[in-house]
């Protein structure tokens, strides 16, 4: 399975990619700053094994302490990186 990144994850699109992805089996790495996104679109998932939430804004550094191979996929609104 794969590791997704997905940034707006607290909006309505994220929350529903969040979801996705999880039913799909893959891990989830969740972003938001929460300006206008909302938690409560991602109470559900709190707890879940392959869901990790971060209260990030993506405007500024992000710091990676995993190795991305050049083989990720990288879209935007929501943003997703697949590896």
């Amino acid at each position: 399975m794969a590791r997704v990144l997905i940034t707006g994850a607290a909006g309505f699109l994220g929350s529903h990619l969040c979801d996705r992805f999880i039913a799909n089996g893959d891990e989830v790495l969740a972003m938001d700053n929460l300006i206008t996104g909302n938690m409560e679109n991602l109470e559900h998932l709190s707890g879940h094994p392959k869901f990790t939430f971060y209260h990030h804004d993506v405007s500024t550094f992000v710091p990676c302490r995993e190795n991305w191979t050049t083989s990720s996929i990288s879209l935007r609104l929501p943003l997703l990186l697949i590896t």
